[in-house]
């Protein structure tokens, strides 16, 4: 519909002006053009403001027009090529290539990219999001319990992990400092591929739903984040697949719920589907499947003034692409049981652990003005 009255317009504009003498200025016959691909392509007003020639001063504009909270979502919205508002005037893959024009943009931007989020480490109120979800549950007795069960294992895993490089609690670090912690996590991450098979392929290891490779690769993975206390979304969904395939498996097979790990394969976001429910513990969200394209959020991260930013992503369905992984089964569930691993198996290195890990108390407000302060005086 917009595209064909964005044609139909385009189409008035051009005609008009071959009937007369009056020339019209370059920039509508550029609006005209934007319009049209906004239509296609799923820019945002915000998207089409990064290409005017002072676009802070846009953005101050829309904000005055439409509200901070529209500006907000808009800056957190990809279009269907994957773009962030703030992609089209920098290359996020090389703080080098980063100019002073991008950097004062993306400062601009900063406020309304981040959002607030519980810490990692906050239980999930799953009395709350079971009281939310009543009325549909009341004579569903599979989804309750898969919403049970989801808030429970998203808890067990949160009650452990203090320190995430992904999370927005991470947001104002310093680059290196943030850097370092996620390098830590992919080298564990490889470390316990290549303890399992030298020659498999991380795709290959994900994809076997009943070998020995995936029993093994969830058992160490557990291991890790309990003795460390250090883990990102992945990391988090592989203690969570354990914990059902140990603790869950045989009461949920009983009302058809399955376990099953998933991806956002150009989102850099992982979570698990428990029966209809999504259980993403890294961000302590639970809810139902039906509800994935406007709950679910994909993952980005900027590097600006040497500061590292983790932005929850709106779920654009027309880009990204969610993706199955792995399935327990009643084989992974059964082995797994045999030798389970043990959350807080080791209380007095996690305690240590904890206490040697800094902890953001200070309000993202807070930081946020302090930056621009100290950043644009």
């Amino acid at each position: 519909m917009f595209a064909r009255r964005g044609l139909a317009l385009f189409s008035l504009f051009i005609a008009n002006t071959r009937t007369t003498a009056v020339r019209r200025p370059p920039h509508l016959i550029g609006y005209f053009v934007r319009m049209l691909s906004q239509a296609q392509n799923g820019d945002t007003r915000l998207h089409t403001a990064m290409y005017a020639q002072q676009p802070t001063e846009e953005i101050k504009r829309l904000i005055q027009e439409i509200g901070s909270d529209a500006v907000s979502l808009m800056a957190r919205t990809v279009n269907d090529r994957g773009q962030l508002p703030f992609d089209l005037v920098c290359n996020d893959d090389s703080r080098s290539e980063l100019s002073a024009a991008a950097e004062k943009v993306g400062l601009a931007l900063l406020p309304l990219m981040t959002v607030d989020m519980p810490p990692i480490s906050q239980p999930v109120a799953t009395p709350l999001i079971l009281q939310r979800y009543e009325a549909i549950t009341r004579n569903n007795i599979q989804l309750g319990t898969a919403l049970k069960m989801a808030g429970d294992l998203a808890n067990e895993v949160r009650q452990i992990v203090t320190e995430s490089g992904s999370h927005p609690q991470s947001n104002g670090r310093s680059y290196t400092e943030v850097l370092k912690t996620q390098l830590f996590l992919q080298r564990a991450h490889e470390d316990i591929i290549a303890r399992i098979a030298l020659k498999r392929t991380t795709v290959d290891l994900l994809t076997s739903t009943e070998s020995d490779d995936f029993i093994r690769y969830t058992r160490f993975a557990t291991q890790f984040v309990a003795n460390t206390r250090m883990a990102n979304c992945d990391q988090m969904s592989e203690v969570v697949m354990h914990q059902f395939a140990v603790s869950y498996f045989n009461a949920a097979r009983k009302l058809g719920i399955t376990c099953q790990l998933y991806n956002i394969t150009n989102g850099g976001h992982t979570f698990v589907r428990i029966g209809d429910v999504i259980c993403d513990a890294w961000s302590g969200a639970i809810f139902p499947f039906s509800e994935i394209e406007q709950r679910l959020k994909a993952w980005k991260h900027y590097i600006l003034v040497d500061k590292w930013f983790n932005i929850l992503v709106e779920f654009n369905p027309r880009y990204h692409q969610v993706q199955s992984q792995c399935t327990v089964t009643s084989a992974t569930a059964e082995l797994l049981s045999l030798n389970p691993v043990t959350l807080f198996s080791h209380p007095q290195q996690n305690d240590t652990q904890a206490a040697n890990t800094p902890a953001i108390t200070e309000p993202r407000t807070t930081w946020i003005q302090r930056l621009l302060r100290n950043t644009l005086s």
